[in-house]
């Protein structure tokens, strides 16, 4: 949702221009704040494929975003950090196996201060 908590049961948004315009226009709020565009994968394949292999997946899903960003408002690539987190942090702790939902990208605003967690 808007305040970044993650919404049971949310499979991917059919309105994804609308959303990425959401982000665009929070990104440009925040001129002097880093942008933290992280990735995340399910676990449904744990134990099948190579840890490496899901967490290049999820940063090439977040990095997928960011390239979205730049190209479509021109934003400078260097205000993005783009990380993977493959599926260590489910999006529900209490459902950890709710694959649709574990496949996301989560979009954080650092002020320059702060920097990126």
């Amino acid at each position: 949702d808007d305040l970044g908590n993650a919404l049971a049961n949310t499979l991917y948004d059919p309105n994804v221009e609308a959303t990425m315009e959401k982000v665009a226009r929070l990104v440009g709020q925040y001129d002097r704040a880093v942008i933290a565009i992280v990735g995340h994968t399910d676990s449904s394949m744990k134990g099948k494929v190579p840890y490496e292999a899901v967490r290049d997946l999820s940063t090439a899903r977040a990095d997928a975003v960011r390239k979205a960003l730049v190209t479509k408002y021109k934003f400078s690539p260097n205000k993005f950090a783009v990380d993977g987190k493959a599926w260590d942090t489910p999006a529900d702790q209490a459902d950890p196996n709710n694959h649709p939902l574990n496949r996301r990208v989560e979009i954080s605003v650092y002020p320059t201060e702060a920097g990126v967690k």
